[in-house]
């Protein structure tokens, strides 16, 4: 038991690790705590949003490919298989069932992103076991149906957890390494160059999940930026309303106010919530009382 809680510790440690690195390279490093927790939640929204399709998608295709390889490997083998890809593919659609409900994160913790990042490894790993399972299978169709399995499931992989690049190196890193094995275990000339276009295109691909990242962070950090910008421009005019001793106001094409001032609201002897609604006509009607001099400047 302390022999698997201390690895788990290390695994934990060295995502970690791996995500503060991966951090500097999308920039969000360079952020402070409360916005790196806005990036996160924008991150684990996005990846969730692909969540059931992928998931669905990954339980169709372990099926499929384990019932049509049943007489290569074994129907047992092939079983077993499937029934580890299918348990977290099951688990992370529970979870996303769970959480569907509770609306859009707003701050996330670098805890939730480790947690998918630990989840992408484990469903990785299980998807690399399948090149392993057929280890030195000559049969053209065979080898066809796990290089296509393997290059789509990386490429699935790359688009549904683009904004999480931690995410999509811990998934992707096992079945790179076993497709590897699997495609060089016949050692041929052919095999050696499309092992070396297999690990150049999944080279591109976490190059492009790493810019991709990089420019959610950027997009975000815009948006907090117009968003902070925004507000303290409303406060600003709010104080100068509340402050001013002009009368201010606004309406609409109905001549219905829609925002008025304090000293507005003062004069009027009405406060300001009664007044927004009502027509200008309506609240002369009403304050019959004040003189037509001041009733001109309504």
């Amino acid at each position: 038991m302390c022999t698997i809680m201390k690895r788990q510790s290390m695994l934990r440690s060295t995502l970690t690790i791996l995500g503060r690195t991966l951090d500097g390279v999308t920039g969000l490093d360079q952020h402070h705590d409360a916005t790196a927790g806005r990036f996160r939640a924008r991150q684990l929204t996005s990846v969730a949003q692909l969540t059931p399709a992928m998931m669905l998608a990954s339980l169709a295709i372990a099926a499929v490919v384990a019932f049509g390889l049943r007489h290569t490997a074994g129907a047992a083998m092939m079983a077993a298989w499937a029934a580890a890809v299918w348990v977290p593919c099951l688990l992370a659609l529970h979870g996303w069932w769970i959480r569907r409900g509770r609306g859009e994160r707003t701050h996330a913790s670098r805890r939730g992103t480790t947690r998918l990042t630990i989840h992408s490894a484990i469903l990785g790993s299980a998807w690399a076991v399948m090149p392993l399972i057929l280890l030195g299978e000559a049969d053209p169709f065979v080898r066809v149906i796990v290089n296509t399995v393997a290059i789509g499931m990386i490429c699935g992989a790359a688009f549904a957890l683009a904004p999480l690049p931690q995410a999509v190196l811990a998934f992707v890193t096992p079945l790179i390494f076993s497709s590897t094995v699997f495609i060089l275990y016949d050692a041929t000339e052919a095999n050696g160059v499309l092992a070396l276009m297999f690990v150049v295109c999944v080279a591109i691909i976490l190059v492009g999940s790493s810019t991709h990242a990089k420019m959610l962070v950027q997009r975000v950090a815009a948006e907090i930026e117009a968003r902070e910008k925004s507000s303290v421009i409303e406060m600003l005019l709010k104080s100068f309303v509340d402050n001013s001793s002009d009368w201010l106001w606004q309406f609409d094409a109905d001549r219905r106010f829609r925002e008025v001032s304090t000293r507005f609201a003062e004069a009027a002897g009405v406060s300001p919530k009664k007044l927004e609604g009502r027509s200008v006509d309506s609240l002369r009607r009403q304050l019959k009382r004040l003189p037509d001099a001041e009733m001109q400047k309504l």
